[in-house]
């Protein structure tokens, strides 16, 4: 590889795992409450708070990303994508601040609320940021690179709470939009690189119709010549019969005299070559050059075709022709105005967003992955993990089995980054889903036989064992290719406001959903929980499955033609 090459390559995995510190900052606000609620609700705790309010704290941070992804595509696109990342870093360090120092519950709602915002924005920009200085060799890995920085920040944040108390976390977790700051400032903005990733593309498509060209040149010589044989063969095949019937033709004019030798030359074989062929020129040219006058009954001549001035220029009414003038002239206004109108909706990005098939789809694609998400439970296991792991006689403290988990997805999130680009993406949501799903049913066997009083001290690990298979194969699968499709499914023109809406319509849930989290478990039982999550990772696996194309290895135009199909079924 060139030296050049080299250099851009490395500026290129600089530039996305620095812009990838935002996403670690993201995932530590958003598990944040699993080491901080424990706390927060003890007596020791220099903020009383309430489960009630716990529901809050953990719910008002989706609420402030929503907030984020709305205000993205108004900065991301005016100010660059580097700015955009900069600028809303720093929300992300006065929520840490507001934490630290907070002295009541709402200080800690509002701090929520604005590090929601500024992660929000954040995440969205480096998206789009990390998708676009990547090309069709790397561009999943750089985006499953974002997954495993998200996972980095879980495993972060758990450990933080396992050995720090909860001020010292706190102010490690303010260092971290500090340190992007610092070291971001110096990168370049997307637009250099995909600048560079545009010519190489030129490049190759110039190469291979090159090649492509070539290819037909030789093509059309072989075939230049074949014809050129033939009609050297015909040739000398023509020659030989002329010269057979110019000899017929001086045998049958030696008996007979100059009037009956035309004649007999037009009956004869090779008289009827010659001089038929004249006398078809002579009718032809006659039939060409007709008459150009025509005789009268009355002796008159008048040119033939030719249109008199009295029959072209007829009379007409000025006052009509006026009045068709301006009804004509009212009707292309209307036409323009509300041909203008159609077109001022149609360039509307989130009109275009619904109206266009490819897009529609895609959105359908990632609407079904984040309500899989969803529905499976990530977001209530994620922000509850130490809650869910304080069960009677479990397997390991509640901090460790956090950090154990964390340790474990992050590793495997890892080694998926070598393989993303090996196995088609279908293949990859389906085997990981099923896997999925087979795991949350253990757990929610394993709870149902705990609360009907069966002796399960032997399995005990199950639900270490089982959440922590569901997660490493939610974020090998489908979390991993959600970040994947959000770079690959939407064309540059509509990437920012895509990501934003897909990315409110998931918070939108999961505040939602961790809203009620707490509850939904008191209500239905921890085992019919864990088996509703189950059937959710599956139904949607499913629903994924059918309807998204296979992008593995095509490039993002192609892509866009693969959306544009009618078909349900892929």
């Amino acid at each position: 590889m060139p030296k050049n090459k080299e250099n851009h390559a490395l500026l290129q995995y600089t530039a996305a795992f620095t812009a990838s510190i935002t996403a670690i900052g993201f995932v530590c606000g958003y598990s944040w409450p699993s080491p901080a609620l424990p706390y927060l609700l003890s007596k020791s705790s220099i903020i009383p708070i309430t489960k009630n309010q716990s529901a809050w704290i953990a719910s008002l941070y989706p609420l402030g990303l929503i907030i984020g992804y709305l205000l993205n595509p108004l900065f991301v696109d005016r100010i660059g994508r580097k700015r955009t990342l900069l600028l809303f870093s720093l929300p992300q360090v006065a929520s840490w601040l507001l934490i630290i120092f907070a002295k009541n519950t709402l200080n800690l709602y509002i701090a929520r609320v604005i590090g929601g915002i500024g992660y929000g924005a954040g995440i969205s920009s480096s998206t789009v940021y990390i998708s676009e200085i990547g090309n069709v060799k790397n561009r999943g890995i750089f985006l499953v690179l974002l997954k495993c920085m998200m996972n980095l920040g879980f495993l972060f944040t758990m450990i933080l709470g396992a050995f720090l108390n909860y001020q010292n976390m706190n102010l490690v977790l303010l260092t971290m939009p500090i340190i992007f700051v610092l070291a971001f400032s110096f990168l370049p903005d997307s637009s250099y690189f995909r600048d560079i990733n545009r010519r190489k593309e030129e490049q190759e498509k110039r190469d291979n119709a090159t090649v492509k060209l070539k290819l037909l040149r030789e093509e059309e010589e072989n075939i230049d010549r074949i014809k050129f044989d033939t009609f050297i063969v015909k040739t000398k095949v023509d020659h030989i019969r002329k010269e057979d019937n110019e000899g017929n033709v001086v045998a049958n004019a030696n008996g007979d005299n100059l009037s009956s030798t035309g004649q007999n030359r037009e009956q004869t074989t090779g008289g009827t070559f010659e001089l038929r062929g004249v006398k078809t020129e002579i009718e032809t040219t006659k039939g060409t050059f007709e008459p150009r006058e025509v005789k009268n009954a009355d002796g008159t001549f008048e040119p033939r075709g030719v249109t008199t001035t009295e029959d072209t220029f007829e009379p007409r009414d000025v006052k009509t022709v006026k009045q068709t003038t301006k009804s004509t002239f009212e009707t292309k206004v209307v036409k323009t105005e509300k041909q203008a109108k159609k077109s001022t909706l149609r360039n509307n990005i989130f009109c275009k967003l619904y109206s266009e098939q490819n897009y529609r789809r895609a959105l359908e694609i990632m609407l079904t992955m984040g309500l899989t998400n969803i529905l499976s439970g990530h977001a209530g296991i994620t922000t509850f993990t130490q809650q869910i792991f304080t069960y009677e006689g479990a397997f390991l403290a509640p901090e460790k089995a956090s950090v154990a988990l964390a340790l474990i997805t992050l590793i495997i999130s890892l080694l998926s980054t070598i393989i993303v680009e090996r196995i088609r993406r279908k293949f990859l949501i389906a085997s990981t889903g099923v896997i999925a799903t087979i795991a949350l049913l253990f757990v929610g066997v394993f709870f149902y036989c705990q609360e009907s009083k069966m002796n399960v001290d032997v399995f005990k690990w199950v639900p270490l064992v089982g959440i922590t298979t569901y997660d490493v194969m939610l974020s090998c699968g489908m979390g991993n290719v959600f970040y994947v499709y959000q770079g690959e499914l939407f064309a540059h023109e509509v990437k920012s406001e895509s990501i934003a809406f897909n990315k409110i319509s998931y918070m939108t849930l999961s505040f939602l959903f961790l809203l009620q989290f707490q509850n939904f478990i008191d209500a239905v039982g921890t085992y019919w929980a864990f088996f509703s999550f189950a059937f959710g990772i599956f139904f949607g696996t499913f629903s994924v499955y059918i309807l998204t194309p296979e992008t593995k290895g095509v490039n993002l135009d192609d892509i866009q033609v693969l959306l544009k199909s009618k078909k349900f079924f892929y």
